[in-house]
């Protein structure tokens, strides 16, 4: 679950702007910065730069600097600036030193985050430099290698020891803002520790190729190499463009009620795609493992509070089946003993039952609160389906086979397990567009391993209106909000729950593996759906979501006239 649409600033680069302000204002020139706590293990540094009769706000731990808003306000007293590319607000009182006020992002009803931003000091300018992102490939062995990116935010001392806040990106293993416990770094260091990943770097400064960096070892489990390499304004990131949705292939559904449990079905295939074509579908594989839950509850096989330590001996014994599903058990999203012998380019393939069981004795979680904090988790749902097909004795794809592909008669769909062969799976390619190898699931499949096609896919949506509006128990089960996650949805058992202006809520999922992308969403009552499948690791949710929107707008328009 992407918590923030702040990572996709580079959709919206070319927004037009417009800015008020009020000229000579200067008393309260410098930087701000913030830290917006989203979970326990989830935070984001958000700051604003104001100077003159200009203001900018920043996003440093997602590689967003200086951005223009489409608005802003600013007075002795306060500030107010509105983004509408990013849909987000912030308004701020003048407090000494501070700009203290609320964040929001989404519509105008999203709940709204207290957020306190702290004016760096001159110590703390001078060390601004710093700041920014580092890239480099962990050297796994001499033929494989894994790209991460750093990034640093200068903060006060006062929001953190250091001076610096930063997250860990591993990109070929889906995996975004991963939190450091601890960052130092000055002219002569850089060194870090992730307490969730029990890994830690410790690296020197080097100049190679007229680039700063940092060269030393990354240390989890065993020790790699690793150069960490200041990005600058020619590098990859600086100069990428968001591709368009399907650039390289792709499907879009869009379904419209016209009668009950009767929708019109209108497609486009991009390039030379058709309707055998099959895609990865990444997480969206997650609400059918949801739903299997759901099934299994109902025919009580298990129940909702079945702890994970009755499948898998050592266990947390806080987790249950229903925190896996919510992402509220405590685990991580990766688990630390995956990186140690991945393929960066099929990163899951080799996870196998032993090694999830040996990693569950060794994760300890603190998930016994009242209100669990939610932090979205690959590895909670790896575990998850594992745990319903030991409860079934069964195996997973068979699971699969009987709870969600035969019933909603989705014939071409199937779990792309290890050394499974594929003919009908397109080629997949990263965000930049280069091609990339397909992935494969052993004991993590639950997170991310469906292919299918679009007609499959569309036949799986109508299959869930259809039960929705029979009221089926499982389905019932599985939409009932859970818990209020960020300030604009609820998160129900694998999907996420959201109301637009009109009242009306919709279901969604997004997914991503290294090579595609995907989108499912659906109302509630049945009046619209759309599903997108592409061949390029990009993630369009944001898109995707307001194309759904519309849709059921423009529907309910034409059947009023």
């Amino acid at each position: 679950m992407k918590i923030l649409s702040l990572r996709h600033y580079l959709a919206f680069a070319s927004m037009y702007l417009m800015t008020f302000s009020i000229p000579g204002f200067a008393d309260a020139d410098g930087h701000y910065r913030g830290v917006l706590q989203l979970s326990e293990h989830s935070q984001l540094v958000f700051g604003v730069r104001i100077a003159g009769d200009e203001v900018t706000f920043d996003s440093p731990n997602q590689g967003l600097f200086n951005h223009a808003p489409t608005e802003f306000e600013l007075s002795n007293e306060a500030l107010s600036l509105y983004d509408a590319g990013m849909s987000l607000r912030f308004d701020a009182k003048f407090e000494q030193r501070q700009l203290v006020g609320q964040f929001r992002q989404g519509s105008e009803r999203a709940e709204a985050i207290p957020l306190t931003l702290q004016r760096l000091s001159a110590e703390d300018l001078a060390s601004l430099s710093y700041e920014g992102q580092y890239v480099g490939q962990l050297q796994i062995s001499r033929q494989q290698s894994l790209p991460l990116r750093l990034n640093l935010a200068r903060v006060t001392q006062a929001i953190a020891p250091s001076g610096f806040i930063a997250t860990l990106d591993s990109p070929a293993q889906q995996s975004f803002g991963i939190p450091i416990t601890r960052v130092e770094i000055n002219a002569e260091q850089l060194s870090f520790e992730s307490q969730l990943l029990g890994a830690r770097f410790v690296g020197d400064y080097q100049q190679v190729n007229d680039r700063d960096g940092y060269t030393g070892t990354f240390t989890q489990g065993r020790e790699f190499e690793l150069r960490l390499q200041r990005e600058d304004g020619h590098s990859a990131v600086a100069q990428y463009r968001s591709p368009e949705l399907g650039q390289h292939g792709g499907a879009l559904a869009k379904l419209t009620a016209t009668g009950e449990q009767q929708w019109q079905l209108e497609t486009e295939y991009f390039g030379d795609h058709d309707a055998q074509v099959q895609y990865e579908i990444g997480s969206v594989t997650k609400p059918m493992v949801a739903l299997i839950l759901a099934q299994l509850v109902s025919a009580e096989q298990v129940a909702l509070d079945t702890p994970l330590a009755h499948f898998f001996t050592g266990a947390d014994p806080s987790i249950t089946l229903a925190r896996l599903a919510t992402h509220t058990s405590g685990l991580p999203r990766l688990p630390a003993n995956l990186f140690i012998t991945a393929n960066p380019r099929n990163p899951y393939a080799h996870f196998d039952l032993a090694a999830l069981q040996s990693i569950l004795a060794a994760t300890p979680v603190s998930s016994n609160q009242q209100i669990p904090d939610y932090s979205y988790s690959n590895y909670a749902y790896g575990a998850l389906g594992e745990a319903l097909a030991i409860a079934a004795q069964s195996d997973l794809n068979s699971l699969f086979e009987t709870w969600v592909f035969n019933p909603a008669n989705m014939g071409n769909s199937t779990l792309a397990l290890t050394g499974l062969s594929l003919p009908d799976l397109s080629q997949g390619h990263d965000a930049s567009g280069e091609q990339v190898p397909h992935w494969q699931f052993d004991a993590l499949a639950g997170a991310g391993a469906v292919v299918s096609t679009l007609p499959d896919m569309v036949a799986y949506v109508r299959y869930l209106m259809t039960l929705q509006a029979d009221n089926d128990a499982a389905m019932t089960q599985m939409m009932t909000p859970q818990l209020r996650i960020a300030d604009c949805c609820e998160q129900a058992l694998g999907w996420i729950l959201q109301t637009d202006d009109d009242g009306a809520t919709f279901a969604m999922h997004s997914g991503q593996t290294g090579g595609f992308n995907s989108f499912v969403g659906f109302y509630l009552d049945g009046s619209a759906a759309l599903v997108y499948l592409g061949n390029q690791a990009y993630d369009h949710t944001q898109n995707l979501r307001r194309q759904l929107i519309q849709l059921r707008q423009t529907s309910l328009s034409a059947t009023a006239e």
